[in-house]
């Protein structure tokens, strides 16, 4: 007759895996919050109101990047967080896919994907959770085509 008893190596394994799971778990629902944060971005480009969420940005970001009309743009060096007047272009639609996202430590992930719209960037977004929250803390994009 097979031994039915939790023997203390038996426990040990069943939490580990108990906490393993719940990591996963924890890990996907923060891929998600901040895949759907990555698109809301682009989603205010459509009406003009990228700066809508600062709150999802550190004060120490660095942003390099590209204006819908081809312009390129770069913050964070020593100044506060300051988006181009965004009422000074057009509106612009993009569609992002592709996302990737890497772990780098329990608090930092790197988010890259591609949008493509009035032009086609690769993008890639650094994201540190402090305070218990997700903030960008740089942004790159990388024109193509």
């Amino acid at each position: 007759m097979p031994d039915k008893t939790l023997r203390p190596g038996k426990i040990l394994l069943l939490v580990f895996f108990v906490a393993a799971q719940l990591s996963v778990s924890a890990q996907n629902q923060d891929d998600s919050l901040l895949v759907n944060r990555e698109r809301a971005k682009w989603e205010a480009l459509k009406t003009k109101s990228f700066g809508a969420h600062p709150e999802w940005f550190s004060r120490e970001m660095i942003s390099i990047g590209y204006l819908p009309n081809n312009m390129v743009y770069r913050t964070g060096f020593g100044d506060k967080i300051s988006f181009p007047k965004m009422d000074e272009f057009p509106a612009a639609d993009f569609t992002v896919s592709g996302f990737k996202i890497v772990n780098a430590t329990a608090d930092v992930k790197i988010v890259s994907y591609q949008a493509e719209g009035p032009i086609s960037v690769y993008v890639t977004s650094v994201w540190a959770r402090k305070d218990n929250e997700w903030k960008t803390v740089s942004y790159q994009a990388t024109k193509y085509k």
